[in-house]
């Protein structure tokens, strides 16, 4: 009877660890899904990122380009390679910061910058014109690191 229980525990453990690492890409948004609907439109399409980072002329970015769909799914990538770096979700609760939300059956392999950062991370966000997006990761253990993406015009 014992070793069933164990057994049964064992299955029903194994269900909830997957079910929720399915779902771990998936972003929750709090508050009204219409406002985040409205609010991701405006990062909606494909970005270049700048060759250096605001303040840090060391590290080279200009590698990087970041595809955002309607729906919220953004891809951050490698693009003389095509490699992805992180891959997931985004939503925008607020008017300053979004939070990304990465798969993790993807690969995750943040900016250089960023390289403390967790799978589900809010970033601050800004427009400092049209077409001109300034991303900003903030940590304990790092410095503030500022990518600048250029919108690709079509």
């Amino acid at each position: 009877m014992r070793k069933k229980l164990c057994g049964i525990l064992t299955v029903i453990s194994i269900l909830v660890l997957f079910t929720a690492c399915d779902n771990i890409g998936n972003v929750e948004t709090t508050g009204n899904d219409e406002l985040n609907k409205v609010r991701v439109v405006n990062f909606v399409g494909e970005w270049e990122c700048e060759e250096n980072p605001l303040n840090d002329p060391d590290n080279y970015t200009g590698y990087m380009k970041l595809i955002i769909d309607e729906d919220g799914n953004f891809r951050l990538y490698d693009g003389d390679t095509g490699e992805s770096l992180l891959e997931g979700g985004i939503a925008v609760p607020e008017n300053d910061y979004l939070v990304m939300s990465c798969n993790t059956n993807k690969n995750f392999n943040p900016p250089p910058t960023w390289d403390t950062m967790e799978i589900i991370e809010q970033i601050k966000y800004k427009f400092k014109s049209e077409g001109k997006l300034y991303l900003t990761y903030e940590s304990d253990e790092t410095p503030r690191s500022t990518l600048i993406f250029d919108k690709v015009r079509e």
